[in-house]
């Protein structure tokens, strides 16, 4: 089964690896499908898309699974296509304005799996399935301020307030709001450095945090978090 995808959001390599483990499969000769826990429903175009990418959904849904406290079950659409090697992935809910309606993950098979860790990026690209970047929660809800854009601190107040309320983790405590890349659907890299929904990928042993930054904005947006699970930038 395929979906479409309303946007799309790119996370650059910087530096990846991976095998295929499933369990619980069902599907005909094209699809696979894998529910991930409680959360999590992953439909693989084809056998080979779920060799090369189903440890990394496994090892990502269960991490998101960590800090979800939601009873819905997130359908996500996996497959595999060539590109440039400079791109790990990218990645679209089916919807913008439904925000549990579930999206799609394409993974880029010409990417170097050996230096790019692709458990941070197939967390990352998950992150954007839930909205992050894409869904009218957060997009209505940029400001641009000098010519920088931002999320509106006062809509985001819970995730502002922990932005400049920890300066021992993030480089600045900007009074406009939180920092975005000039594309708007990233956390900015300069301010926010390794936190998951940056948008480039460190280095392979480098870890990127789901921290409460990202949890805030996601609960502001509609899902149900568990904060006490998020990871320490």
């Amino acid at each position: 089964m395929n979906t479409t995808v309303i946007a799309i959001v790119v996370i650059l390599v910087l530096v990846g690896i991976g095998v295929g483990i499933y369990f619980a499969v069902r599907g005909d000769s094209n699809n696979v499908t894998i529910s991930y826990g409680a959360n999590f429903s992953v439909t693989y175009g084809s056998q080979r898309d779920l060799d090369l990418w189903g440890d990394h959904m496994k090892t990502a849904t269960t991490r998101w699974s960590n800090v979800l406290d939601e009873t819905t079950v997130i359908e996500i659409y996996v497959y595999t296509y060539s590109g440039d090697s400079g791109v790990l992935a990218y990645a679209g809910p089916t919807s913008t304005t439904n925000l549990k309606g579930g999206g799609q993950i394409r993974f880029n098979e010409n990417a170097n799996r050996t230096t790019s860790n692709f458990d941070q990026v197939a967390a990352h690209e998950i992150g954007h399935v839930l909205g992050l970047g894409l869904n009218v929660g957060w997009t209505n809800y940029i400001v641009t301020v000098g010519g920088n854009k931002y999320l509106d601190k006062t809509h985001f107040v819970d995730a502002y307030n922990f932005y400049v309320g920890t300066p021992e983790y993030f480089s600045s405590g900007d009074t406009n709001g939180i920092p975005l890349t000039s594309g708007e659907g990233h956390f900015s890299e300069t301010v926010f450095d390794k936190e998951l929904m940056t948008s480039h990928a460190e280095g392979y042993s480098e870890s990127h945090p789901l921290t409460k930054l990202t949890l805030f904005v996601l609960q502001r947006m509609g899902w149900s978090v568990n904060l006490t699970n998020a990871e320490d930038p």
